[in-house]
C-alpha cells in the first residue's frame, strides 16, 4: 500500500490500546500538521493476506474541519480502507492513531443489516455499549425471579446508563431522526419497511447518534437520486464544521469539484498492490490497473460544474453534431475578430447528436431561463 503524501506527526507522548479486532489504535496527546489538528491518521499501516499485501506502510492524515471523498473503481480497496481507519480489519503491521477523547462512528455500505429491526432501536445502537446497556437492564427487570446478583447487577448499569445520559437516548434519537427528515410515525417501524432514502437517512442517524467527532461513511448515498445525494453532500459539508468525515463514492453528485485536493484516489498499481493518493493524476501515470474509474467521478463533478458555468451569461444555440460545433465556433471567433459581429452574450454551440436529441436537449435547456434556445440544422 503505497501513500504519495507522507506528511509528519508531531507527537507529545502516546497511550496504546487494543480495540476492536486487536487493532492497535493510537491516541496521542497532540497531533499537529502545519497548525491544523489531526483527527485520525494511518501510520505505516500494511495489510497482508498470505503473501498478498493489499497496503503496505500506509503513511496518510486526515486534518479536522474537513470533509475528505475517497474515489476509485470498484474492488480498489476503498471500503477495505475504511475499514481499517475504524478498527473493524486488523492490520498486519501499524497503526492508526487518533485524538485523545475523540469518538468515531460508521455508516457502512449494507444497507439491509438493520431490516429487523425497529427505527429508533437502530439509531440508539450507534451508541453500541449504551445500547447493549439498556438491552441488558431491560432483560433483568423481565425476569420473575430476580435475585440479589440481578438487583447488584442492575445497580451497577444503571450507574453506567445515568453516566451516559442514557435517560436521552430516545429522545435525543428521535430528535435525530426528526431532523433528517423522518417523522415520528415511523420511529416504531422496521428499518426493513422503509423506502431506501428513509433507509439511509435512519442508517446516517445511527451514525451520528452520540455526537462522534470522526464519522466514517462507505456509499452514503449509493440509493439516492442525484438531487438527493447533493443534498446529502451539502449536509455532509455543513457537519464537517465540527467533525471530521471521510466517505467513498462513484457518484459526481458527492464530489466538491470547488475542493479537489479534499479528494483521494484509491487504484491499483502495476504490483497489484493498492495505492491512496491525494495526485488524481498518479493513476494514469503509474499505468496501474483500472485505472480511467479510479477518478471518473472526479472528472464527472469537473464537467458538471464547467457545463453550470457555461450556460450562465450566455446564449445556447443547438448544432447536430460535434463537425458543426467546431466549425461555427471558428465562424464566430473569425467575425468577431473582423468586427462583424459583436454578441452581447457568448454564444455556446451544443451538439446534441443528431437531430433526434435536439427536443430533449431543448428541453432541458429551456429549463434553465425558461428561453427556448435556437437550432441550427442542415
Amino acid at each position: 500500500f503505497t501513500i504519495l503524501n507522507n506528511f509528519s506527526l508531531s507527537v507529545k507522548y502516546s497511550r496504546l490500546c487494543n480495540k476492536n479486532n486487536g487493532n492497535k489504535i493510537n491516541h496521542e496527546n497532540k497531533i499537529e500538521f502545519k497548525g491544523f489538528k489531526i483527527m485520525i491518521a494511518a501510520n505505516n499501516v500494511t495489510l497482508r493476506l498470505g503473501k498478498k499485501a493489499l497496503f503496505e506502510d500506509v503513511n496518510i492524515k486526515f486534518t479536522e474541519g474537513n470533509c475528505y471523498g475517497i474515489i476509485g473503481a470498484n474492488g480498489a480497496g476503498k471500503s477495505t480502507f475504511l475499514k481499517i481507519l475504524s478498527g473493524q480489519l486488523e492490520t498486519t503491521n501499524g497503526e492508526i492513531i487518533m485524538t485523545p477523547g475523540q469518538r468515531l462512528s460508521v455508516l457502512e455500505q449494507d444497507h439491509f443489516k438493520y431490516d429487523e429491526f425497529p427505527v429508533l432501536d437502530t439509531v440508539i445502537m450507534g451508541n453500541q455499549r449504551l445500547y447493549d446497556i439498556m438491552k441488558e437492564k431491560d432483560a433483568i427487570y423481565a425476569k420473575e425471579d430476580f435475585s440479589d446478583e440481578d438487583g447488584i447487577r442492575a445497580s451497577e448499569l444503571e450507574a453506567e446508563f445515568a453516566e451516559m445520559d442514557g435517560w436521552e437516548a430516545e429522545s435525543n434519537a428521535a430528535a435525530l431522526l426528526n431532523g433528517l427528515g423522518i417523522d415520528t410515525e415511523f420511529h416504531y417501524s422496521l428499518v426493513g419497511d422503509l423506502d431506501g432514502n428513509q433507509k439511509v437517512k435512519v442508517l446516517l442517524a445511527r451514525a451520528l447518534f452520540g455526537n462522534p467527532d470522526i464519522l466514517l461513511l462507505d456509499e452514503p448515498g449509493v440509493t439516492l437520486h442525484p438531487l438527493a445525494q447533493k443534498d446529502l453532500f451539502l449536509f455532509f459539508e455543513n457537519l464537517a464544521e465540527n467533525n471530521q468525515i471521510m466517505y467513498t463514492t462513484h457518484s459526481p453528485f458527492m464530489v466538491d469539484s470547488n475542493h479537489l485536493e479534499r479528494i483521494r484516489s484509491v487504484y491499483i498499481d502495476a504490483s497489484g498492490k493498492t495505492v491512496v493518493s491525494p495526485d488524481l493524476r498518479a493513476s494514469e501515470r503509474l499505468n496501474g490497473k483500472n485505472q480511467p474509474q479510479s477518478i471518473y467521478p472526479a472528472h464527472a463533478a469537473l464537467g458538471l460544474s464547467v457545463s453550470d458555468t457555461l450556460l450562465v451569461n450566455c446564449n445556447p444555440v443547438l448544432v447536430e453534431g460535434e463537425s458543426d460545433q467546431v466549425y461555427l465556433s471558428a465562424l464566430k471567433s473569425l467575425l468577431i475578430s473582423r468586427g462583424k459581429i459583436a454578441p452581447l452574450k457568448e454564444l455556446v454551440f451544443i451538439p446534441t447528436g443528431g437531430v433526434k436529441g435536439i427536443k430533449a436537449t431543448a428541453a432541458i435547456l429551456s429549463g434553465v431561463n425558461e428561453v427556448k434556445p435556437p437550432v441550427i440544422v442542415d
